[in-house]
């Protein structure tokens, strides 16, 4: 039997799928760039170092396969079809015999096709083309990290929001943008360089909470916490300017754009009204994001490279934190537990307080006064905590003159695991196992009839595989008490099952 080989072909932007043998996650590369003359790979999420062969994915695996038992077949058919006979009767007997090989049916291929992920990126070290979900990742060419590299992206891209505000009417809303956008991408890339090293820390726990939505209480941390300043990367001429920069974001964001009292304390603006509409220009954005460059490149040369899974030889992936013990939420302030998001302990508690306004259908939007008074969050600190909350996605604010109302989404009980005596990735994986066992579409009443959970976390579990791609959901106006129509598994539904089984 002839030796049977099946080419993996890259998909139309190039890149072939990988799949991490240890945490399972899909990112893709493009061959022909990075490093030549190795065969090993590097997780980009987790930082496993292994044989490349080892990253093949699934789809990638089942095809293979078919594709090997297709020739298989082929080859042993055709072999078979040499030892047909066929010999005439003879003798007094008139026995003959007629040996016929008749075709099977052919072996279907089973075909795929690569995903499409959140981020490309080209590693500055070694050139890799690689794509991968979510932002910060490993190259899995060289191990080196791309947190500066991202930083630089995402401070570009403000940099191009100023480009477009130009005068006219929504020049304010494209300066304001891209104030957003920079102080967004440094508190990303903060949180990272802190998690990454966090095992230097003095506290490592607090390193890997520590939140940059508000600049000196976040360098003041640093600076406890890893011996590093960060103010002398800018100089303390240049230091007063990022400050009000990142408290008019806070303004902006959160309180319409209006000025309080806070505001005027913490920056000693001079030109500041209190009750009246705080200003930015683009130079103000333009010279913040320069320091945000200044900064971040500085906090990384500081701390050094990150933990990298560089080594050519195979080795290990990086050993998790240990898991922080539950603590109890309470209204008298007892200190929350952790979550998946690196949010601070103030961030938590606030989550906390907003998931016991939900109602037995969906959040309900709270007053931001209720909110505070309950968490005990005053100023600057609750301010801060409703940013991260706001940038991580699980929470939206509306505001109406001084007063804040905050929501949660579909994705804020995945802050509160060890608070809420259940899992949310468990709603998620029975939600999907009903649909793929229907396979049909189906209604809300169905799934609170199969799975028994309240129609909000039906909701918020739908809501968040419609997310991920791994649910297709129909939606329309006047379903309530309902977030959708209806809903149907689809191939990846049935994925998401497997892989969680």
């Amino acid at each position: 039997m002839d030796e049977i080989s099946v080419r993996i072909t890259p998909d139309e932007d190039g890149y072939l799928g990988r799949e991490c043998p240890e945490c399972e996650r899909y990112f893709k590369v493009t061959p022909g760039t990075g490093l030549t003359g190795t065969a090993h790979c590097i997780c980009p999420y987790c930082g496993k170092n292994d044989d490349g062969s080892h990253f093949l994915t699934r789809d990638q695996v089942a095809y293979a396969k078919s594709v090997a038992l297709q020739q298989f077949s082929a080859q042993l058919h055709s072999q078979l079809k040499q030892l047909e006979r066929g010999v005439r009767p003879s003798g007094p007997f008139g026995i003959g015999i007629s040996i016929k090989v008749e075709g099977g049916s052919e072996i279907p291929i089973a075909e795929y096709e690569e995903k499409d992920l959140e981020t490309e990126i080209v590693c500055e070290s070694c050139g890799l083309r690689y794509a991968v979900y979510g932002v910060f990742a490993f190259c899995p060419d060289c191990g080196v990290r791309n947190s500066v590299q991202i930083l630089e992206r995402s401070l570009a891209f403000a940099e191009k929001e100023l480009g477009l505000a130009v005068d006219g009417a929504h020049a304010d809303d494209w300066i304001g943008s891209a104030l957003a956008s920079g102080v967004s991408a440094f508190d990303g890339f903060g949180r990272e360089q802190c998690r990454l090293h966090a095992a230097r820390a003095t506290d490592p726990n607090k390193a890997e909470n520590l939140s940059f939505q508000a600049i000196t209480k976040a360098a003041d941390k640093v600076k406890t916490l890893f011996a590093v300043d960060l103010p002398q990367f800018v100089g303390a001429a240049a230091l007063p300017d990022v400050v009000r920069a990142f408290q008019k974001r806070h303004l902006i964001a959160h309180c319409a754009g209006v000025i309080d009292e806070q505001y005027i304390a913490v920056t000693q603006d001079p030109s500041a009204e209190l009750g009246r509409k705080v200003r930015v220009d683009a130079d103000e954005v333009r010279a913040l994001l320069t320091s945000l460059s200044t900064i971040g490149r500085g906090l990384a040369t500081a701390l050094g490279s990150a933990p990298a899974a560089s080594s050519l030889a195979p080795a290990a992936a990086p050993t998790p934190s240990a898991p922080r013990p539950a603590v109890p939420i309470s209204r008298g302030g007892a200190r929350p537990p952790g979550d998946p998001f690196g949010l601070s302990n103030d961030a938590v508690r606030l989550a906390a307080a907003i998931s016991a306004h939900d109602s037995d259908i969906a959040y309900t939007y709270a007053d931001g006064s209720a909110l505070a008074e309950e968490t005990g969050l005053t100023g600057l600190a609750f301010e801060a905590a409703v940013g991260e909350l706001v940038d991580a996605r699980l929470v939206t604010t509306q505001s109406s003159g001084q007063r804040v109302f905050i929501e949660g989404t579909c994705e804020l009980p995945r802050a509160l695991v060890d608070a809420l005596g259940y899992d949310p990735r468990d709603d998620d994986r029975a939600i999907a196992e009903v649909a793929v066992n229907a396979n049909a579409w189906m209604t809300g009443p169905d799934f609170v009839e199969k799975t028994q959970l309240p129609i909000a976390r039906v909701n918020r579990a739908v809501l968040r595989l419609k997310a991920r791609g791994s649910l297709e959901v129909m939606q329309t106006m006047g379903n309530a008490p309902y977030r959708f129509l209806q809903v149907k598994a689809t191939g990846e539904t049935l994925r998401f099952v497997r892989t969680r089984a």
